[in-house]
């Protein structure tokens, strides 16, 4: 839908009505290649699942860059790029060969921005965790996920359940995470009193040690998204790129 003149409407209203849609999962969030997905979760004893904390609560080894192959209902042939320190990043998705459809950027203390050039205009307060359907997981967090830890920064409280499982418990948002040991690696995580129509989890796969190199971001109904890590390293980012300034989308 492009904006005229003649027509107004608001954020959510343009966010149902944007490509960006193809993107929630439920949004990963993150399905993330065909039907591969987690089997049987392993046992875990709530001793074995404390140790955990202490190994994949760590910190990055540094900031993350990484390339990713992106698939999203009725669309193939994306990339997911992600530039990251440890509180602001810059996540692109674009067409494999071709230009930047989208842009998040996020910093500390700020709602996330998105530029979506198709549509020419920007979102305050844009959430890309809704866009990859993993619910009201924060940027930070999904980053650390992809990096290998679990989905928790020093802000958050993480609990070991009586099931093994690990609870991440941060400001309005609950998810529960299932790990395996040798080496110690994050396999689920998925959220926590939703309903059926917002519920979300993500599914992790064929990891390098702890870092997952796939993950499906299953949402609600039929949103899901995969991504399958392509290229990735731990360089220091020394500046960000800038955000290019467009106006809001809906008030053209």
């Amino acid at each position: 839908m492009t904006p005229t003149t003649s027509l107004t409407y608001s954020k959510g209203e343009w966010m149902k009505n944007s490509f960006v849609l193809f993107l929630l999962f439920g949004v990963m969030f993150l399905g993330l290649l065909g039907c591969r997905a987690t089997s049987t979760l392993p046992t875990v004893s709530p001793e074995e699942a404390a140790t955990s904390v202490a190994i994949l609560s760590a910190p990055l080894p540094g900031d993350f860059s990484a390339i990713y192959g992106l698939r999203v209902p009725k669309a193939g042939g994306l990339r997911l790029s992600i530039l990251a320190r440890p509180e602001s990043g810059r996540l692109t998705i674009s067409r494999s060969f071709g230009s930047a459809l989208s842009i998040v950027g996020w910093e500390p203390n700020q709602h996330p921005m998105l530029i979506d050039y198709r549509e020419g205009c920007s979102v305050q307060g844009a959430s890309i965790s809704d866009l990859l359907g993993v619910g009201a997981l924060p940027l930070p967090q999904v980053v650390r996920l992809l990096g290998g830890r679990l989905p928790a920064t020093p802000m958050d409280r993480v609990t070991v359940a009586p099931n093994g499982k690990l609870m991440v418990e941060g400001d309005d948002w609950t998810c529960l995470v299932s790990v395996a040991p040798s080496p110690w690696r994050v396999l689920r995580v998925e959220s926590v009193g939703e309903t059926d129509d917002s519920g979300w989890r993500v599914e992790l796969n064929d990891h390098d040690a702890a870092m997952p190199q796939h993950l499906r971001f299953q949402g609600s109904s039929d949103r899901w998204a995969e991504i399958e890590l392509r290229r990735q390293q731990w360089d220091a980012i020394e500046k960000l790129p800038d955000m290019p300034e467009l106006e809001p989308c809906g008030q053209s």
